[in-house]
């Protein structure tokens, strides 16, 4: 809002700085933004915002709603939005109001409407190698970028009878060899995910029985061969030619996507790699 540029005007005056800015635009979000309900005012308000003293506009922009969807009111949506933000940038080149960088297409946009990238695109999820959409999957080549792994931190024997975990949801009906995992709904492994989710471990997959609980969850290795503290387990990612992906557990937890890998806290540590070879490493315990 004009009122919001003009905080920033006198901030920026006060310290003695030239504040670059982007304005935002409310073309159908219903969120941040200049709103289009009164164009001309809007306008107005765009072009007084640009003249205000300490703050220098390099770009405007707009965020699409419905970019991700296949149906045919939400690709008359996404149209009718660029079209609201081409408009109001015609008039404001009118006035004499221009940017260096006009951008509207978020990572689906981006896939789907390559008429509508501008002079810049903000892509997010498709970073991590995920699609924001099944729609948006079927155009485009992604490899994911993130795995979450853990380690067996103790191998145990139950015996028929025996419970698992919190409410006792699993009983153990054969002799059975658990590995317990360290990693719980605190790291962002959801509750959800006790008795439907899968690790894979030696190459193989292991069912999370019981639930799973604030640091640590339960999984079943009777059928896999030599597991023993310290093996790796992955709860996102590939082992030998196995794949667990954000999608399904996305699934599992009724969510998206953008939603299970947020949900992942400082708690795990991160360690990166680049061509297969590590190149750093941060977080608890590194």
């Amino acid at each position: 809002s004009y009122r919001e540029a003009a905080e920033l005007s006198a901030a920026a005056m006060e310290l003695g700085t030239v504040l670059p800015v982007h304005i935002k635009v409310d073309t159908g979000m219903s969120r941040m933004g200049f709103s289009l309900h009164d164009r001309d005012g809007a306008v107005r308000q765009i072009e007084d915002a640009t003249r205000l003293p300490g703050i220098v506009a390099k770009g405007i922009y707009t965020h699409f709603a419905s970019a991700d969807f296949d149906g045919d009111e939400d690709g008359i949506y996404t149209r009718a939005q660029f079209a609201k933000m081409r408009e109001l940038l015609d008039s404001l080149k009118s006035r004499t109001v221009r940017f260096e960088m006009r951008h509207c297409c978020n990572s689906a946009a981006t896939v789907a409407y390559p008429e509508m990238h501008m002079d810049m695109v903000r892509v997010g999820i498709v970073l991590y190698g995920l699609a924001p959409s099944t729609h948006i999957k079927s155009r485009i080549m992604l490899r994911p970028a993130l795995s979450l792994k853990s380690a067996a931190a103790l191998v145990k024997t139950l015996e028929p009878g025996d419970t698992v975990s919190y409410g006792r949801t699993f009983e153990v009906t054969r002799p059975t060899v658990a590995a317990i995992l360290p990693i719980g709904y605190a790291d962002g492994y959801l509750r959800e995910f006790g008795g439907k989710a899968q690790a894979l471990i030696n190459g193989k997959r292991a069912a999370v029985i019981g639930r799973v609980c604030m640091d640590q969850c339960v999984i079943d290795v009777t059928d896999i061969e030599g597991v023993r503290p310290g093996d790796v387990a992955t709860l996102i990612g590939r082992q030998n030619r196995d794949e667990i992906t954000v999608d399904d557990l996305a699934e599992i937890a009724g969510c998206i996507n953008y939603q299970t890998v947020c949900l992942i806290t400082d708690r795990i540590p991160r360690v990166y790699f680049e061509d297969g070879k590590k190149i750093g490493a941060e977080g608890p315990m590194l």
